[in-house]
Order: C-alpha cells, then sequence, then structure tokens
C-alpha cells in the first residue's frame, strides 16, 4: 500500500485567520473592527494565505520524503493476523450406529453475545468444514503399568485396572472412524463400586488421544463418579488423531488379517498426582462401554465474509487502483479471486504473482491486493532509461468492469479480547446444531504494522539488503523465508573440543515454528520438532543459503527445550476453590511458554526470552496475581535435568521454557 504521510502542521487558511483575531484584543486593545472590509483583516487574510503555501511545502519534508524513500526500497506495512480459537459445535441429537453425519461448512460465522451496547461486534469464521459422525462401537484394550498389553476385553465385565491399582495402568478404546475433535459421550454402565475413597471432584483419571503422542481430552462432564456407577463421560477429543503404527500392525493368529487398521485410540490412565490426592481401594469393574457423538469441535479466525462485490470500472490506464469496502483484508483463499469482465459478459479471473510486485508479470494478467488498506492495483507502465516504455502486467481494458468473488475482513488484537464462553450467536441457522462456543481464549490476534515501526526497519533492510551478514540479518530473512516460524534465534556456536571457544566463521540459526493456536498453550517439545526433512527446514537453509557470506558456514536447527514442571500448593478463598486449580495451571502454562510466554514478572509477551532463567519468585509473583489466592504454602520447580527444589532454573545460550505436567494442590 501507498505508506500513510504524517502531516507536520495540520492548520489551514481559516484555523490562521482565527488564532490571528484571537490575538488582536491582547496585542492591540485599540482594534475594535475586526470585520471582512477592515483593511487590517485583509491582511491578516492575506499572510495566512501565504503561511497555508508555507505549511503545504513543509508537509512534504522531512518524513515524507523519508516514508517515499521507503516506498522506493520496497518496504510495506506488514498486514493485520487474526485471533483464532476452536468453537465447538453441539448438534440437537447425539449421533449413535447408523446415523447420518452432521456437516458445519466452512465459512459458517459466530458472533460474540452482546453485553452491553458500547460492546464492540465481533464475529469468528471456522476455516474448515466440520463433520460430525458416529464413532461406532469401540474396542476395549488393557495395559498394564509398563505400557505392555493385556489383551483385548470380550463381552464379560473388566477390571479397568488391577487388584490395587498401579501408576499408569490404562484401559484403550479404539474407533474406527476418524473421531478428532468430536465431542465424545461415553455411556458406561458399573457392576459395583470400589473408588469410594477417591473424591469425584478430583479423581485420579488421565483421559487422551494418540496424535503420534498422547495429547489431553478435555473431559467435560462425567456422572460416573470417576468411574464408580452407571453414567456418561462426556470428552472433548483432540485434533489430527491417527491410527497407531503398533496397534495397526496387529494381525488376527488365524485369518492373518490387520486387526485394528485405521483404528483411532482414547485411554483412560490411573494416574495420581502424587500420594496425597485419594486414590481407589480397588479397581472399578466395568459392565459395557458405549460411545455416540454429541458434537466437534473445528477451528475459527475473527473475520466477517465479505460477498461477491463490485470495485469499480476500468478507465484503461497503467497502474490503476480499486478500494474494497471493508478493510483490512486477509489473504484471498482458493475460492476468492478477482475477475474481468469479457466483452460477451462472462467474468475471467485474474491471478496474484508469487511477490509482492510486478516485476516478474510481464504480458499476464495480475493483480496486488495490499491486506492493510484493502487496495487493488494493476500493473505499472516504466519507462526505461533508454527512453522506451515497458507495461509490467496487464491492464483491464477500457470499461471494462471488475469485481471480487469474495474475501475477508477482520484481523487485530480486537478478536484477543472475547472470553470464554462468549461465542456463542450463529449467523444462520444450521441443521440439527443446537448451540455453539468456545472453552478457549482467542489467540493470536496482531494489529497492522505501525508506520513508525516500518521506518524502524527501513535501515535494516538499508543496510544489508538481501544479504545476511549480522545476526540480526540472518534472524530477519529467515523469518521472511517461511511464514511457519513463531521465533528464530541467531548465535555462534561452540567449537568442537575448544572448551566453549565460538566456532570459527560459523552461524548458527535456531528454529522455533508456528503451531495452531488451539495447541499453543500446552506445547510439548514434540510439537515443536523440526528436522531437515521438514518441509519449513529445507526452505529456511535454501534461502539463506543463497544470501549468506561465502566464506561463512550455515547450521540450521532447534532450540534445546527445557521442561519445566510446577509443584505447589495454594491456599484459597472458599468462592474461589472450584475454579482455581485450573486457573493456575491455565496461567503457569501461557507463562512458560516459547510462543506465547510471559515476560519475567508475568506479563504477556512473545515468549520465554533466551538466556533468561527462572526463579522461584516469578511463580510466587504469577500464582499470587490469581483473584481468590490467599497466600501460597510452598512452591517446588522440577526439571529433567533435577529433582524438585527451590532453587533457580539457569538456560544456556539455545535453551528454551516448555511447560510441563504442573501439580497445584488448593486448600
Amino acid at each position: 500500500m501507498v505508506l500513510p504521510a504524517p502531516n507536520l502542521d495540520d492548520r489551514r487558511f481559516q484555523d490562521i485567520v482565527d488564532e490571528a483575531k484571537t490575538r488582536i484584543s491582547r496585542l492591540c486593545e485599540e482594534w475594535t473592527d475586526h470585520n471582512v472590509s477592515d483593511p487590517g483583516v485583509t491582511l491578516i487574510e492575506l499572510f495566512a494565505w501565504m503561511t497555508e503555501m508555507l505549511i503545504f511545502r513543509l508537509n512534504q519534508v522531512p518524513d515524507k520524503s523519508y516514508i517515499t524513500f521507503m516506498e522506493l526500497m520496497g518496504v510495506r506495512l506488514e498486514p493485520p493476523e487474526p485471533a483464532r480459537v476452536p468453537l465447538t459445535f453441539t448438534l440437537t441429537e447425539r449421533l449413535g450406529v447408523g446415523s447420518d453425519p452432521v456437516l458445519v461448512p466452512a465459512g459458517t460465522e459466530v458472533a460474540r453475545k452482546q453485553s452491553s451496547a458500547t460492546q464492540a461486534p465481533i464475529s469468528f469464521r471456522t476455516e474448515s468444514d466440520l463433520l460430525v459422525i458416529a464413532p461406532g462401537q469401540p474396542v476395549i484394550l488393557k495395559f498394564d503399568a509398563e505400557g505392555q498389553p493385556g489383551g483385548a476385553v470380550g463381552a464379560e465385565p473388566f477390571a479397568a485396572f488391577s487388584a490395587a491399582p498401579r501408576k499408569d495402568e490404562s484401559f484403550w478404546l479404539g474407533f474406527p472412524s476418524d473421531v478428532s475433535w468430536q465431542t465424545l459421550v461415553l455411556s458406561v454402565r458399573c457392576t459395583r463400586a470400589q473408588g469410594a475413597a477417591i473424591d469425584p471432584r478430583d479423581p485420579p483419571l488421565r483421559w487422551e488421544g494418540w496424535c503420534g503422542e498422547w495429547r489431553k481430552a478435555e473431559l467435560d462432564r462425567d456422572t460416573t463418579a470417576a468411574l464408580n456407577r452407571d453414567g456418561e463421560v462426556e470428552l472433548r477429543l483432540p485434533r489430527a488423531m491417527r491410527e497407531h503404527q503398533d496397534l495397526a500392525a496387529r494381525v488376527d493368529a488365524e485369518t492373518g488379517a490387520p486387526l485394528y487398521p485405521g483404528y483411532r485410540w482414547i485411554r483412560c490412565s490411573y494416574a495420581p498426582r502424587d500420594e496425597r490426592q485419594k486414590g481407589y481401594n480397588a479397581s472399578p469393574e466395568i459392565q459395557i462401554i458405549g460411545a455416540v457423538t454429541a458434537g466437534g469441535t473445528v477451528q475459527a479466525a475473527h473475520a466477517m465474509s465479505v460477498a461477491a462485490e463490485i470495485v469499480g470500472r476500468s478507465d484503461g490506464m497503467p497502474g490503476q487502483t480499486f478500494r474494497l469496502e471493508y478493510a483490512p483484508v486477509l489473504p484471498l483463499g482458493p475460492d476468492e479471486y478477482v475477475e474481468v469482465q469479457d466483452e460477451d459478459g462472462t467474468w475471467e479471473r485474474w491471478i496474484q504473482p508469487g511477490q509482492p510486485h510486478f516485476g516478474g508479470s510481464e504480458g499476464r494478467r495480475h493483480f496486488l491486493l495490499d491486506g492493510v488498506s484493502g487496495q487493488i492495483s494493476f500493473g505499472p507502465l516504466i519507462r526505461e532509461p533508454d527512453g522506451s516504455t515497458r507495461q509490467y502486467g496487464e491492464i483491464p481494458l477500457r470499461g471494462r468492469q471488475i469485481r471480487i468473488s469474495g474475501y475477508r475482513s477482520g484481523g487485530g488484537t480486537l478478536g484477543n479480547t472475547v472470553g470464554r464462553r462468549e461465542l456463542s450467536e450463529l449467523k444462520r441457522t444450521l441443521p440439527r446444531v443446537r448451540s455453539v462456543t468456545n472453552h478457549d481464549l482467542p489467540v493470536g490476534g496482531r494489529d497492522a504494522e505501525h508506520i513508525d515501526r516500518a521506518k524502524f526497519r527501513a535501515p535494516q533492510i538499508l543496510r544489508s539488503g538481501d544479504r545476511a551478514v549480522t545476526a540480526g540479518d540472518y534472524e530477519r530473512l529467515a523469518r521472511a523465508a517461511h511464514k511457519g516460524l513463531a521465533r528464530v534465534r541467531c548465535l555462534q556456536p561452540e567449537a568442537a573440543g575448544t572448551n566453549g571457544q565460538p566456532a570459527y566463521n560459523t552461524v548458527q540459526v535456531l528454529l522455533v515454528p508456528s503451531v495452531n493456536p488451539a495447541d499453543a498453550l500446552r506445547v510439548t517439545p514434540e510439537r515443536l520438532k523440526l528436522g531437515p526433512e521438514d518441509e519449513l527446514f529445507a526452505t529456511v537453509q535454501r534461502y539463506l543459503d543463497e544470501r549468506r557470506m561465502l566464506t561463512t558456514r550455515l547450521q540450521i536447527g532447534v532450540p534445546r527445550y527445557q521442561q519445566v514442571t510446577i509443584t505447589a500448593r495454594i491456599r484459597a478463598h472458599e468462592h474461589a476453590r472450584k475454579t482455581l486449580g485450573w486457573e493456575a495451571e491455565t496461567r503457569l502454562c501461557r507463562f512458560l511458554n516459547p510462543l506465547i510466554g510471559g515476560n519475567p514478572g508475568g506479563g504477556e509477551g512473545e515468549g520465554w526470552p533466551f538466556d533468561r532463567s527462572l526463579y522461584v519468585s516469578d511463580i510466587i509473583m504469577l500464582l499470587q496475581g490469581i483473584p481468590g489466592v490467599m497466600y501460597i504454602e510452598w512452591v517446588s520447580l522440577k526439571t529433567d535435568e533435577h529433582t524438585e527444589g527451590q532453587g533457580p532454573v539457569h538456560l544456556a545460550k539455545d535453551q528454551l521454557i516448555v511447560s510441563g505436567q504442573h501439580c497445584i494442590e488448593v486448600l
């Protein structure tokens, strides 16, 4: 877009005249006639006219010259990013065996429920189709504490765990259909209650889904008193579940056919936090488990859908521009495009070039869309040094109408202001859908870049251009190479066998990939793994190899992640005890996070800083700020390298903190 130029002085002719007249009474009391017929007023208007011309010339420099130079360099404002959040849809009826699936189409809009007339309206739009399907009858397998299979469960009642339950014992439920991000309701019938010693509000059970690793399944409701009586267990399963390779390889002993091809697995583990949590006297005994689907979850972004819009009519001139009605505009999807009407009334699609300019667009039907301003541009006519002209990109013929098939407007930090369960208003009725809500807070919303930030970037670009020389250059170019990066760290590695001496002419670039915002809060080191076989890894390597100095050796890698687990005992006010444990765990997961972590002191930032140690005082200050906390009895830190203690967790220059499974006891 054309960078906005500031007004150094925004006074106009009438403003100057009015200001001069207000000074007459103070500077010349005998001057009493202020009408336009007075010769003195005529002189004031003459000087005001001359001053306005000077102000106009003043406004052309120096900031405007600076910004014009930035435009010549190709500096553009970075567009906004929309906040994203998973939306959970609940059906009017549950889907069992033989039920038809329910489709929630991509582009379904859900608005925030307005609590006041002054509250800004906000809409979120689903980014993909959600297909809610019947799960089928589950297969049940048992596993011991070491993870060894104990065989399949038949039609007879079975003990969920051993007679004296041991930590990490589990039973698995396998489903023949893909139940990723589905809301699953398990109907459990028990033969007897054995766990009378447990607290049903805090059971020693952990529900998880297999996604290449075990990820937590959110427990919304449990009327079985932790598998002690007949009732239902309602779970929101994680996304991207997949078949378990070890189980998929099993074959029937008689027929040789695979037993569980394509099955998706969830497991229930006996997992007491510590010896203080009440456990089972004996294993619960389950007679039967059935499964139905009550709904599903899909990712949504802060955006408003805009239908087909006529943007204007071509005048046949090069470099013409048109403005969309709504801005900012999110990147166009595959079903969003610009069309130009032909002579016979049909519409022909034009495309965006692969780069943010018309450099390679000669003879092609290209257009550019600026997401910040919503401006559509067509190719310019450039005069060459020899006096000839060259057209970059075709120009719509004179009189031809131009339209856009549709687009999405939104983004910015406004989407981050939505609270839990505030997105509940469907913009249009969906068949067989009863309600919708968001269980998590939206994250990732970012406003368009401010002009002052662009001014700060310009000297960096001018200094090194498209070459990587300094550490800052490598970090900037790595981010430009791939949009899937959340953070980049450039440092000089240690030379082998030199006891800490830096390696000569070697640069190490550490990459932290972006993850789905739904997974960012409880991110694990496994989700941040990258290797040479990854597309992101290879793209950055290739991009930097083309721009590094010839004598520089480049190493692409990932940070070492230090997982930190917090154990704490909190004394809380009576009204806050039910929710305080969950709130404390959520804040810890957000604070000790390499992607959305807090700055030291508790404020939210852009990920836990490299090189910055973690102290117990950081955790105490964070927990003490939770509403309802009376005081913190004790806090301990545990990492992979040392046992629990009060000492700080020190990080090396290539390390980042990742949150572990915290243990919070609320009294």
